[in-house]
């Protein structure tokens, strides 16, 4: 059993590993057929599903899988998917929405990319999973039974790639400051100084600009970036041998270098400089996406996905995090492609995490976004009701003068940019839809 782990790995390893012939052969396949698959997104019935979380249909592709953590891949792949097809179909579901497909860093401070955010490589798929063939025979099985398939997608952030050497030593380090309030033996007249953390993978977000180095006399410039070397575990730069817009993402300048979001700030219902400039905490760096060569990169590689496999849709990630003329361009310049490959009605919906209603209905103006999930809602039912037991904010407990209760029915507010008030139907939340693209 040992052998045949060791096998296994070797063999996963090898396929993304193997050199450029290995990878170019993707390229080498006839181009997917592509076509247009819905009529009218209103009439979808749209579920959800994490992959590494549904079926497990080949244990060939099991590596890193411990069932007894769920913090580790737990062995769901494309197969596994294709094989429960019919029971899928059987719930009534029109359109699949399946977990990232690229692949990631495959592992980051003991937890493992089962989920598919930690991306490393936009032109590469995620082992675990399957190849481009087996994801191929899913959209297409799915199309025969009149399943439309839509894939996560992120371009706010990649995976944590590389480190900040904050003090100039080339080597990733998190340490500790200060003496902090003591108790026990002290050096008498021992001055006292406040305990300071910092972790060169994860620095807190830096005000004034780019990370800082520093030394013992002070701030020493912006801090080196450094792009780890980790293959075993795909903790490498992205590669560029296949699209080479993608280089832009193997350099500093393709982020913003700024370091964790500390606070998820918002002005005038949009969001502030931490949210769109920070690193995601956990290390997730997050990209520059106002340079024209990361905007492009971002187009390329996820545009490619759609004429290598005819998917119908793109959900995206932490819209709030990416300012809106990265939307604008990102949104025009794939449905501007899809309408030329014969792919009318290309879908994109995004997720915009925040109660405020003028800044999640912001991400459906022009050129953006299709539709969002509504989390408004979330705030004010799911929060407010079930977690915290208070009243829904903008509402009033009716009462008869007898004080009997009686039934009065409010409308909450919805985003003034979305319309018309209809309500998609998905597997976990509703969705605000704007008319334009959708017919």
């Amino acid at each position: 059993m040992r052998f045949r782990g060791l096998f296994a790995t070797l063999g996963l390893l090898g396929t993304l590993l193997g050199g450029a012939s290995c990878l170019g052969e993707i390229d080498d396949y006839a181009q997917q057929p592509i076509a247009t698959h819905v009529t009218d997104w209103r009439d979808e019935v749209i579920y959800q599903l994490l992959v590494d979380r549904f079926a497990d249909g080949d244990t060939g592709n099991d590596v890193r899988v411990d069932r007894t953590a769920l913090g580790r891949y737990q062995g769901g792949d494309w197969l596994g998917v294709i094989q429960q097809l019919d029971y899928i179909q059987r719930l009534g579901v029109t359109t699949l929405w399946i977990s990232p497909i690229v692949r990631n860093v495959d592992t980051d401070a003991g937890f493992d990319a089962y989920h598919g955010y930690w991306a490393s490589d936009l032109t590469a798929l995620n082992p675990h999973f399957g190849d481009l063939a087996m994801l191929r025979r899913l959209v297409r099985e799915c199309h025969a039974r009149g399943i439309k398939v839509i894939v996560d997608i992120v371009t706010n952030h990649m995976g944590q790639m590389f480190f900040y050497d904050i003090n100039n030593n080339g080597r990733p380090d998190e340490f500790l400051g200060g003496s902090g309030d003591v108790s026990g033996f002290q050096n008498p007249g021992g001055a006292r100084s406040p305990i300071s953390r910092v972790t060169e993978y994860d620095p807190d977000y830096n005000l004034r600009g780019p990370v800082q180095a520093f030394t013992s006399l002070g701030p020493a410039g912006d801090a080196p970036v450094i792009f780890l070397n980790m293959p075993e575990i795909f903790r490498v730069p992205p590669r560029s041998d296949i699209l080479p817009s993608q280089a832009i993402l193997a350099r500093p300048e393709g982020y913003h270098r700024r370091g964790r979001i500390t606070t998820y700030d918002n002005v005038s219902s949009q969001p502030g400089e931490q949210t769109l400039l920070g690193d995601f905490p956990g290390g997730l760096k997050d990209v520059n996406t106002e340079d024209p060569r990361v905007r492009l990169a971002m187009v390329e590689a996820y545009w490619r996905w759609v004429e290598l496999t005819d998917i119908d849709g793109f959900r995206i990630d932490t819209l709030k995090h990416v300012e809106h003329g990265f939307w604008q361009y990102f949104g025009s310049q794939i449905r501007q492609r899809a309408t030329r490959a014969g792919k009318q009605r290309f879908f994109m919906f995004g997720e915009a995490f925040d109660g405020d209603d003028r800044l999640v209905g912001s991400y459906t103006n022009p050129n953006e976004m299709d539709s969002v999930f509504y989390f408004p809602q979330k705030y004010r039912v799911f929060d407010n009701i079930f977690q915290c037991g208070t009243a829904t904010p903008g509402t009033s407990r009716p009462s008869t003068p007898s004080g009997s209760a009686t039934s009065r029915r409010r409308r909450s507010p919805r985003a003034s940019a979305c319309r018309p008030p209809r309500r998609w139907s998905t597997s976990w939340t509703t969705m605000t839809c704007r008319a334009s693209s959708m017919e």
